[in-house]
């Protein structure tokens, strides 16, 4: 697939994986299509000494895992409701109703999480595809100038 050891990933073990994960050395990692995955805090520390920006998609416990870590801007891109989300998700058509019905449970979950917790800096409602997008970008605009 042209992926590169060590500039598009790091390959690692199996052991040295699980190594990694007992030191508490991701932010995130998972377990997809048989194979294993994570954003190691010393990337994104590296990528920051470099004076480089590193924006990551992850979940609610990636960003709890980031915000303990790292100085993150943290942005939660939310649903506009539950019907919406499952709607979207069918129409895709790649997952079975069974994970659909798991992935709005657990999307419940982790925005209500994020609602009782201070662990995001901004919250964009996904109703308007462009709109959010537009308003991801200003916020991260935002987060990157320089304070006056």
């Amino acid at each position: 697939s042209g992926e590169v050891e060590g500039e598009d990933y790091r390959f690692v073990s199996t052991s040295e994986f699980d190594a990694m994960v007992e030191r508490g050395e991701f932010i995130e990692w998972a377990t997809i299509g048989g194979h294993r995955y994570g954003t190691t805090v010393a990337s994104v520390q590296a990528l920051a000494a470099e004076g480089k920006v590193c924006v990551l998609d992850v979940d609610v416990q990636g960003a709890i895992a980031a915000r303990s870590d790292l100085r993150p801007y943290c942005v939660w891109v939310a649903p506009p409701s539950f019907g919406a989300l499952r709607e979207r998700l069918t129409e895709r058509g790649t997952e079975s109703e069974e994970e659909i019905s798991r992935r709005v449970l657990r999307a419940r979950e982790e925005i209500e999480f994020s609602l009782t917790t201070r662990c995001f800096d901004k919250v964009i409602v996904n109703d308007d595809f462009d709109a959010a997008s537009r308003e991801l970008r200003e916020a991260v605009l935002e987060a990157l100038a320089p304070s006056a």
